[in-house]
């Protein structure tokens, strides 16, 4: 009886494994880190091989890096680089993609967004959000936000090979900078140009991917794991989103439960549990979802896991922007185009240096900042809070990330010394920037 129950316990943990692990209607086509270092930006599936059924919801760039594709509930839509506003049109019969990702998804649990957020603050909401409905963060899935952006700039590659002369070097750092591109995950590298658009308060939709662990560098920019573009309400304009700002009510549409796994008699008994979880959450009168579910169980409230594993981890967390978008090189990208920047032996030593020593000190500075954090929520939560611990607490804080972003952008001017003109044009190129 013992054995018996030994394999009954297996076999429902594997069953639990493959229903997690699974993303059956999950598709991607190309690897970005791949096209980023080698150049290459030729097709990897034909547009019209890929599904159209109602449910399917899709980003990815043209081969030749010649315009951008979105897919909005089965219909797919191309915008041109040769387009002077964007807009978007049927594909071809012999268009293809160099990098696409698309999922169907049939069900959409809704969350309202509780307050603007900047796109930093937004990739952590939706981190928080999505394992609080069975999506697992390690693996991919497609997501949605319906409403207005207070900040938003997109682009649409052109397929045109920047020039290397100086009045066209002059003009590209120019449009960077007057537009604030961010290049976030962006398509475009050395082999392709791109069209800026700038689209402040406007309604419209982004579509996005999160690549989670599995996918990370293949269906998004290397270290980062978001890839959105955006969508006019008329279905008139699309482009890859590199900024955004999320305006407080606009809705996070994700994957309701089931639509990522298989059914397994685990996935069945899930869905069983959850519909009586809900029933009992229903017949105590919670009727709709707070806000700020999930936040209530964090450590610290400021800050979700995710940015606390940053923290420690000493990642950029998007604090180095300023230097990124105009033309200052970090240490951490620059090696990792080392082969297409032709960095010397020299150029590679110096520059893991720089990382090795900016990681050691973002990692110490990161801590300070959680411990800051832990002690101004400590005031509240053991409600010992007067005005004069509070401005304290909250000048600790402050300062405690001033340092953490003074060190990040510091070594942004540490590794342009590094790097000669020309490297420094093709890493914004091939970052996008």
């Amino acid at each position: 009886m013992r054995h018996i129950f030994s394999i009954l316990i297996a076999t429902i943990t594997l069953a639990a494994s493959a229903a997690i692990a699974q993303v059956p209607d999950f598709k991607h086509y190309g690897n970005f880190k791949h096209m980023m270092q080698s150049g290459e930006t030729k097709g990897q599936v034909l547009l019209s091989e890929l599904p159209v059924s109602a449910g399917v919801w899709g980003v990815g760039a043209l081969a030749g890096l010649k315009g951008e594709i979105i897919q909005i509930d089965g219909k797919l839509l191309v915008s041109l680089g040769t387009d002077p506003k964007g807009s978007v049109q049927p594909p071809k019969a012999n268009d293809s993609a160099v990098l696409w990702a698309s999922a169907k998804v049939t069900d959409w649990d809704s969350v309202k967004v509780p307050t603007d957020m900047t796109q930093a603050q937004f990739e952590a909401f939706v981190t928080q959000q999505a394992p609080s409905r069975q999506l697992d963060l390690t693996q991919p899935f497609i997501f949605r936000v319906t409403g207005h952006y207070a900040h938003l700039i997109w682009h649409v590659v052109t397929g045109e090979r920047p020039s290397g002369d100086a009045s066209h070097k002059g003009a590209q750092s120019a449009s960077a900078k007057n537009a604030g591109h961010g290049g976030h995950g962006g398509h475009a590298n050395d082999q392709a140009g791109m069209k800026l658009f700038r689209s402040p308060l406007s309604p419209g939709q982004l579509v996005g991917v999160y690549s989670g662990d599995k996918l990370e560098g293949l269906i998004s920019h290397p270290g980062e794991k978001f890839h959105l573009h955006y969508i006019d309400n008329d279905l008139k304009v699309s482009g890859h989103v590199d900024q955004y700002t999320v305006k407080a009510g606009s809705v996070l549409l994700l994957p309701k439960l089931g639509q990522h796994t298989q059914s397994t008699p685990h996935s069945q008994y899930s869905q069983h549990m959850l519909h009586t979880q809900q029933a009992s959450s229903l017949s105590l009168g919670h009727t709709h979802q707070t806000p700020y579910a999930g936040f209530q169980s964090r450590e610290i409230k400021a800050l979700s896991s995710q940015q606390i594993d940053d923290l420690k981890a000493g990642k950029g967390m998007s604090l180095a922007l300023p230097a990124e978008l105009n033309g200052y090189p970090g240490p951490s990208h620059a090696l990792e185009l080392a082969e297409p920047l032709k960095l010397s032996v020299e150029q590679k030593k110096r520059l893991q240096d720089l990382f090795d020593s900016m990681s050691k000190e973002a990692k110490a500075i990161g801590l300070e900042v959680i411990e800051a954090e832990r002690k101004l929520d400590g005031l509240f939560k053991n409600k010992t809070v007067n005005p004069q611990n509070l401005k304290e607490a909250t000048q600790a804080s402050a300062e405690a990330q001033a340092r953490l972003r003074e060190s990040h952008l510091r070594y942004h001017l540490d590794t342009v010394v590094v790097l000669n003109a020309e490297q420094v044009t093709a890493y914004n190129r091939l970052r996008g920037n």
